[in-house]
């Protein structure tokens, strides 16, 4: 168990750092994907957690008839909870966290609609899932995280960007499908999209990102290197896209970098 001092470093070195709860990313923190759910109005609703940082979570939720209601009713608030293989012994490690939902959309990629809710959080997380995330940040393969340096998009990175990741379209040989881009960097992107990994690991593809900034869209052509199941029933992946160097338009290049650039010139006055 870490310290108080320990937690509140860990907490600001990571707090806006999301983690993607992928199948390998799901047995390492030992998260109890059945036990996940989002609670509004009394009602518990059965969710999966796609990502999830120390001030925000984003949720997907199957289509049901009562959700919206209720969260007109209840203004928008909520709470999640998150279990997890206890780490220190036997059992279980139940965490509630109350939240605010900022965002909601209708993903109609599969068969089944399903809500996509970004969640956030009401006051700092709870102590062991701030431990969670941080080890897991931690233990991260530092040199792939410097090489892609890629950009969360979230409600802020959104509007600043002038991204529309819901409009996202992935293209894979004759066949194309609408998925939500989730990282960005200027090498590659990350997105999540219903299929199975064999439909996408190690094929050709082309990225068509909607960005109001550069003329509305950016289309990019790579490879995909990584097809992570985020659940196995929905067929519901993860993709990292991995542009091709010399096809990466070159104001695309500079519009990633110009923010980086800012991004880094600014955290340090946050912290």
């Amino acid at each position: 168990m870490l310290t108080s001092e320990q937690l509140k470093i860990m907490f600001e070195k990571y707090r806006n750092s999301f983690v993607t709860f992928n199948t390998d990313v799901i047995r390492t923190t030992g998260l109890l994907i059945r036990k996940v759910s989002f609670k509004c109005q009394g009602t518990d609703n059965p969710c999966i957690l796609y990502s999830c940082s120390m001030t925000e979570a984003k949720l997907l939720v199957p289509f049901n008839d009562t959700l919206m209601g209720d969260l007109s009713m209840a203004e928008n608030k909520g709470s999640i909870r998150l279990v997890f293989i206890n780490p220190e012994g036997k059992g279980e490690l139940p965490l509630f966290i109350h939240v605010e939902i900022t965002h909601s959309s209708v993903y109609k990629g599969g068969d089944i609609p399903t809500y996509f809710l970004t969640a956030k959080f009401k006051t700092i997380p709870p102590n062991d899932l701030i431990e969670i995330l941080g080890t897991f940040l931690d233990n991260e393969n530092s040199d792939e995280k410097r090489i892609h340096d890629r950009i969360a998009i979230n409600s802020l990175t959104q509007t600043s960007l002038g991204i529309q990741p819901f409009e996202s379209f992935l293209i894979v040989g004759h066949n194309g499908k609408k998925c939500i881009l989730n990282e960005i960097s200027i090498m590659s992107a990350k997105v999540l999209i219903h299929g199975t990994p064999e439909e996408y690991l190690d094929k050709e593809a082309i990225l068509i990102i909607k960005i109001s900034t550069l003329d509305n869209k950016g289309e990019m052509i790579g490879k995909i290197t990584r097809a992570d199941e985020i659940s196995r029933q929905d067929k519901l992946l993860s993709l990292i896209i991995v542009f091709e160097q010399d096809k990466i338009p070159a104001e695309y290049k500079m519009w990633i970098g110009e923010y980086l650039e800012a991004l880094a010139l600014k955290r340090p006055m946050e912290l």
